[in-house]
């Protein structure tokens, strides 16, 4: 009845609803959806050896949310997609903190402490100790009291959890996905890109945007994924089992004689995995 959130509506041969275009004019795309999907079950699967994480539930949402990212990139949201990304990462930088903390405690006590504070977290009361910022940031006056992306890395950096390159890497990730997130005109605004259709409540898809969601996607997983990794044991068969889903993509290239991985950085972790579980 209405036609903005008619899904199957067809605007033209080219545009319409989200599941018109996904299941009627995928043609442009070429790529089976696996090559993405695949990063969420990957990811998904690893995280059943973690089980026991104080942060579980932070870890569930960034699949969550990882999930929604690819679903927006397949059916013609670019730009929402990348969005996405940010809250995909300092979710799991805040797993990864919160973790840390815990398993740094030296006794029941300083673990209680850490378990109050995740529980703050959660109900959005949390505030960074005011020693531990300043051991952080000794020589700043003025003390940041809530989370963000900034103070994690650094965090997670100055306590060895992740090198210099990887902190380097993730703040220029970060500083690319802003761009899509705060009020700036330019490219990042879809409506000014040919792919755009005329009717605000229509998608289309366009090969060269989904190229490059698909890179931020996979640069994304493949940093999920270096860390994760730390912490499992890559030699046990079902992860071995797991890994192997994420080295066939580039089998599935050379099969379909397509390029799925459209990232650097998810190519060089994915050849570090082969190399791990040889």
């Amino acid at each position: 009845i209405i036609p903005c959130i008619n899904l199957y509506r067809k605007v033209n041969e080219h545009a319409g609803g989200e599941l018109y275009v996904i299941l009627e004019y995928n043609k442009p795309t070429v790529y089976p959806p696996c090559h993405l999907g695949v990063l969420i079950y990957v990811i998904c699967q690893l995280l059943n050896e973690v089980l026991d994480s104080v942060s579980l539930p932070l870890y569930i949402q960034c699949v969550r949310d990882l999930k929604a990212s690819i679903f927006l990139v397949l059916t013609g949201h670019y730009r929402t997609a990348i969005q996405i990304l940010r809250s995909v990462i300092e979710m799991y930088l805040a797993a990864l903190y919160f973790d840390e903390k815990y398993h740094r405690a030296r006794n029941d006590e300083e673990r209680e402490i850490v378990t109050e504070q995740i529980k703050k977290f959660y109900e959005e009361e949390y505030k960074i100790p005011e020693q531990e910022y300043r051991e952080l940031f000794p020589k700043e006056k003025r003390i940041k009291r809530y989370l963000d992306y900034g103070y994690l890395i650094e965090w997670l950096f100055k306590k060895k959890v992740i090198d210099g390159k990887t902190r380097n890497s993730l703040e220029k990730l970060m500083g690319t996905l802003n761009k899509y997130i705060h009020t700036r005109g330019g490219p990042y605004l879809t409506v000014l890109k040919p792919h755009c259709p005329a009717c605000p409540a229509a998608v289309k898809l366009d090969p060269k945007e989904y190229e490059y969601c698909a890179q931020l996607i996979q640069t994304t997983c493949a940093h999920l994924l270096d860390i994760l990794l730390t912490k499992i044991n890559t030699k046990k068969p079902n992860v071995k089992e797991t890994l192997m889903y994420l080295i066939g993509l580039e089998k599935l290239e050379k099969e379909i004689n397509t390029i799925l991985i459209f990232s650097k950085k998810l190519r060089k972790t994915i050849n570090k995995i082969l190399r791990t579980i040889q």
